[in-house]
């Protein structure tokens, strides 16, 4: 292995935001802004060699998928700048000017999913942990889930909801932020997930699930108002800065259960 296999969180999100520069850039600027995701010690080639059979493409959902298979390990510090990092000269005026910017998670998605459930992007502390909805204190999706559905001992929460038929992604990919919550986002810098093709890939999901009417329903309706092959459910949000108490929240959540039963 050339480089590292384990990095910050602001690592992950300066590698990432380089490999979005790079897929826009011209060829002549691509060879440059590789050697800067270099030096911060990411190599494609230590994960997806040339010798593969099928050539993986070198983008951010592939980049995420390494997290989420935890073949790259995020560091538990959301806060540490490390030394390579410094080094490399990432770090500059324009990121300190796009110290907001926050990059969403990777689809938790098994085989055959029935279902997505999609909020707005995950908080600070679930892209810190790479984990939709870590912050049980802020949040009762998990407490919701557990109630509608039978868990296994010792089964971490992607088996999960993903072994009954559930997919869980976001409408935003990345944007500015300040804070965890839907009302720090400067809407002008939202980039919406690529859910037409996630959905081409997953055919067999017929049904959204938005987790929430305010702002996950703005960005579905200004980015997805084309997508057509699904049945599309609003329900209120899991968020405990949501107002209706959790006995009905739980009530009116408990139609997904009605739903993967049905299909």
């Amino acid at each position: 292995m050339k480089g590292r296999n384990k990095f910050t969180l602001h690592e992950i999100n300066d590698i990432e935001r380089l490999i979005k520069e790079k897929l826009q850039a011209p060829s002549k600027k691509q060879k440059g802004i590789r050697a800067r995701i270099r030096g911060l010690d990411f190599y494609w080639e230590d994960f997806h060699p040339k010798s593969e059979t099928s050539k993986v493409i070198y983008n951010i959902e592939n980049f995420r998928q390494l997290i989420s298979s935890n073949n790259i390990e995020v560091i538990n510090t959301c806060n540490i700048i490390s030394k390579d990092a410094k080094k490399s000269n990432i770090i500059n005026q324009a990121n300190n000017q796009n110290e907001h910017i926050k990059n969403g998670l990777a689809p938790w998605v098994g085989e055959l999913p029935k279902l997505l459930i999609l909020g707005t992007m995950p908080g600070d502390e679930s892209i810190c942990k790479r984990m939709y909805y870590a912050n049980t204190s802020r949040n009762s999706f998990w407490n919701i889930m557990y109630s509608l559905f039978p868990k296994k001992e010792n089964q971490n929460n992607k088996d999960f909801i993903t072994s009954h038929g559930i997919a869980l992604w976001d409408c935003a990919s990345s944007g500015a932020r300040t804070g965890s919550t839907d009302s720090g986002f400067d809407d002008k810098t939202i980039i919406p997930n690529d859910l037409k093709s996630f959905l081409n890939q997953h055919p067999t999901i017929k049904t959204i699930i938005l987790n929430g009417k305010g702002k996950t329903l703005d960005y579905f309706k200004r980015f997805f108002f084309d997508v057509n092959s699904c049945n599309v459910i609003i329900l209120s949000s899991t968020s405990n800065t949501h107002s209706k108490p959790f006995e009905k929240k739980e009530e009116e959540w408990s139609k997904i259960k009605e739903l993967i039963n049905e299909q």
